[in-house]
Order: structure tokens, then sequence, then C-alpha cells
């Protein structure tokens, strides 16, 4: 993944651009913000995504199966999907720590839920306000209270 942050004058930079300018506060890139200590309204984006997939791994799963796993893999940047998730998630897939009945055969209601909730969040929000808005978002598209 390289990801990039905009500014409120829509100043995209690569969030690799930084560590370009050297070291010292001097050398760092002026961004404008909107000036909050709740709310700066920087955003980050996803530049670009290199997905490999290594055929001799998946060969045994389908193909509709591996199309929803590497598009929810490349539409929500995350750590890892090495580990397995406690509810059925398509990101389960090829997880080997996960039990058959946790790994679906296509992309879950979950998965769409998180889809959605982090395509509809408001970049702008802190982090704290994100990770809510996506939980909430989650349990209210799940009829979860």
């Amino acid at each position: 993944y390289a990801t990039g942050t905009r500014d409120t004058n829509g100043l995209l930079m690569s969030d690799d651009e930084d560590e370009a300018f050297g070291i010292g506060i001097q050398g760092l890139p002026t961004r404008a913000v909107m000036g909050s200590r709740l709310r700066t309204d920087l955003r980050s984006e996803l530049l670009h995504i290199y997905i490999i997939a290594d055929t001799s791994k998946t060969q045994d799963y389908r193909l509709g199966a591996i199309a929803d796993y590497i598009a929810v893999l490349a539409l929500s940047q995350t750590q890892t999907f090495d580990t397995c998730k406690g509810i059925p998630s398509i990101t389960n897939l090829i997880s080997p720590a996960c039990n058959a009945d946790l790994k679906p055969s296509s992309i879950t209601d979950t998965d769409m839920a998180f889809l959605k909730a982090v395509y509809s969040m408001d970049p702008g929000m802190n982090l704290l306000e994100q990770q809510g808005y996506i939980s909430d978002e989650i349990a209210k598209a799940l009829g979860v209270k």
C-alpha cells in the first residue's frame, strides 16, 4: 500500500515524501490544517496498491472466493490477514489458524458492512471517532444493538 495525506487546500503528498525531506522540523513540508486539536481535516488516502497472488497457494480455493478476498484486501488497508477473525469473514479464507466455519466462500455481510462504513465515514475525523463510527455502522447494518 502506498498512502498519501491531503490537506485542507487539496494538496496531496505521498506519506513517503515526509521522510525524503530529511531530519528536523525545518525540512518537513507545510500542510494546511483546520487548526483544531479535535479535527485537523487532513485526509489519508490510498495512492496505489499492489497485490500479488501466488497461484500455488490459491489453487485449492474457488475463483470467486479469491476474487472477493483480493477485493477486500485492496479496499481495506489492514496490517495482516494472517490472523483469524472471530467472525465469518472472507479475510479468514487463507488463514491457517481458522476453522472451516469461519472461512466463508464469498464476501460476508460483515465484510460489506465494514467496507461501507469505512468508505462512508468522514476522513477528517480523528482516529477514535473514525473507529467508533465504523463500529456503530457495522452494528447498525447487522442489526446488533
